[in-house]
C-alpha cells in the first residue's frame, strides 16, 4: 500500500511540475525585460497581426527591435522614415510601456509622431516571445489641450447638467479638471488608447476629495468612449446603466490652440 501510494506522489509530483514549466510568465513584467529582436511576422485566423521576437544582448542595427527597461521606458529600433523599400535607414525610438493583464501598452515615438499600441502576449520564455497585434494607431491627431461641454444626461428621468472641463492628451496620458459642475476642483489622470472609433481611458489618479464626499460615477473619465473628431472639434461619449438607470456621458470640445 506505501508502495503504490509513493507511486501516485511521484506522478503528482511529475504533473505539477510540467505544468509550473509549461506555465506563461507573462504574469511577471520581468520577464520581458532586455532587449528582443524581431524574428518572424504572420496573420492569424482572425486576420490579426502575429509578431515573434528572439531574445538579444542589445538592438541589432540593421534590424527591428525592441528593449523593455524596468523602469517602463523603452526603445523600439526600426524605420527612421516613411519608406519601407530596402535599403532602410533604421533609427531608435523613445517610449513608455505597461502591463494591463496579459497585454503590453505602449506608447512610444515614430518618424510621423507618436503610437499608441496594444500587445496582447501568446507566449514568453526566456529566450522567445510571441505577441498579437490588438490595436496600433496614430495618437498625434488627438493630442493636445481641449475646453468646451460635458454633459451627462439621466435617460430614465430625463434630466441632465453639465459643466465646462479642461482635457489635456499628451504621449498616451490624459488629465482633466472641473468635471463636476459644482464648487468641486476635481482633477484626474491615467492612460489613454486608441482603438479604431473608440477612446479608453484608464483612470489611475483623482482629486482625494472625491474620496471624501462619495464619488459620483459621472464625476469620473473613465472607460471606453466612442469618438470623433473633425478638425479641432473631439466629441466622445458613452451610455452606461448607474443604479439602474441609464445615462448618457457625452464631450464636445474644441482644441485650446
Amino acid at each position: 500500500m506505501k508502495t503504490k501510494i509513493y507511486s501516485y506522489l511521484q506522478i503528482a509530483f511529475v504533473v505539477i511540475l510540467f505544468a509550473s514549466c509549461e506555465k506563461n510568465d507573462y504574469e511577471n513584467p520581468q520577464s520581458l525585460i532586455g532587449c528582443w529582436t524581431y524574428s518572424e511576422y504572420s496573420n492569424n485566423a482572425e486576420g490579426k497581426t502575429v509578431i515573434s521576437f528572439e531574445r538579444a544582448s542589445a538592438l541589432l542595427e540593421d534590424s527591428d527591435g525592441i528593449e523593455f527597461s524596468k523602469n517602463g521606458s523603452l526603445i523600439e529600433r526600426k524605420n527612421a522614415g516613411w519608406c519601407g523599400t530596402p535599403p532602410i535607414t533604421y533609427s531608435n525610438y523613445s517610449g513608455e510601456w505597461s502591463m494591463q493583464d496579459e497585454n503590453i501598452v505602449i506608447n512610444v515615438a515614430y518618424w510621423g509622431g507618436m503610437k499608441h499600441k496594444v500587445w496582447k502576449i501568446i507566449d514568453v520564455t526566456n529566450t522567445t516571445l510571441k505577441i498579437e497585434v490588438l490595436s496600433e494607431t496614430n495618437a498625434n491627431e488627438i493630442e493636445g489641450t481641449y475646453i468646451g461641454t460635458y454633459t451627462s444626461t439621466n435617460l430614465t428621468r430625463d434630466f441632465s447638467w453639465s459643466s465646462t472641463p479642461t482635457i489635456e492628451f499628451k504621449n498616451g496620458k490624459y488629465s482633466y479638471k472641473d468635471l463636476s459642475n459644482d464648487n468641486y476642483y476635481n482633477t484626474g489622470s491615467g492612460n489613454f488608447t486608441i482603438k479604431d472609433n473608440k477612446i479608453l481611458f484608464e483612470l489611475t489618479d483623482y482629486d482625494i476629495l472625491m474620496e471624501k464626499i462619495g464619488v459620483l460615477e459621472d464625476w469620473l473619465l473613465k472607460g471606453e468612449y466612442e469618438y470623433e473628431i473633425d478638425g479641432d472639434k473631439l466629441t466622445f461619449s458613452k451610455t452606461v446603466v448607474v443604479h439602474e438607470e441609464e445615462y448618457l456621458y457625452k464631450f464636445e470640445l474644441k482644441k485650446n490652440e
